[in-house]
């Protein structure tokens, strides 16, 4: 709901590629390493955080360091040049399989906006597997961050459902159906997010057919 806001991240996105790729002195692998584990412990615990004065720079500063520890570990396996056309058309299908994943996979089998979590445990995943050798430290650091990236993702699912009579999600959102008592009657609400859309009186059943929300008495159309 916020225009324009899609245009920071590309911006950092494609910065990290710029900075990995023109020189190997930008990349220094033992600080974003750190830096990462600092990063996926912090935009795992503000996974649905409704502060956005806190959760918009703390997630661009957490992507800008997650892009710089993939770009520069990719850049780092750059081969001869022998090998160069193979090896950037790799790079292009992922972003095009992760594209299709997020548009069009997740919708189809998440109910809600969960991959986000799923990818930052996938990227603490990724530092694992990639480590190099002789260093003990490694884990360490990050299979405590894999296992909280991972803890804060149940956590989200866990407390998206609670409660809701109906979870469904498309291509166009996430919708939540919940049940309300209110001074003895029943009132279904329909929600994206924290945002309610709709509401229905059940009970009593005389008022099912009044108007709410958008169009009740005290809405702009009502007055």
């Amino acid at each position: 709901s916020i225009p324009f806001l899609w245009i920071p991240p590309l911006a950092l996105y494609l910065l990290s590629f710029i900075l990995c790729f023109d020189h190997d002195g930008w990349y220094r692998p033992r600080v974003y390493q750190l830096l990462l584990v600092v990063a996926l412990a912090g935009m795992a615990w503000l996974l649905d955080s409704l502060d956005l004065k806190i959760a918009i720079p703390a997630y661009l500063a957490g992507l800008f360091v997650v892009c710089m520890f993939c770009h520069g570990e990719i850049a780092r396996q750059r081969p001869s040049a022998d090998h160069l056309t193979g090896y950037y058309l790799m790079i292009s299908l992922g972003g095009v399989l992760g594209g299709l994943l997020v548009a069009v996979v997740a919708p189809l089998l998440l109910d809600g906006y969960f991959e986000l979590g799923v990818g930052l445990a996938g990227c603490a995943l990724v530092a694992l597997v990639r480590r190099s050798p002789g260093e003990k430290w490694w884990k360490l650091v990050f299979v405590p961050a894999l296992a909280f990236a991972c803890y804060s993702e149940y956590r989200q699912i866990e407390e998206y459902g609670s409660g809701a009579l109906v979870t469904a999600r498309d291509f166009y959102g996430a919708l939540r159906v919940f049940s309300e008592a209110s001074g003895g009657r029943e009132l279904v609400t329909l929600r994206q997010g924290p945002i309610m859309h709709g509401a229905k009186w059940v009970e009593p059943p005389d008022l099912r057919a009044a108007p709410t929300t958008y169009y009740g008495p005290s809405s702009g159309l009502g007055v």
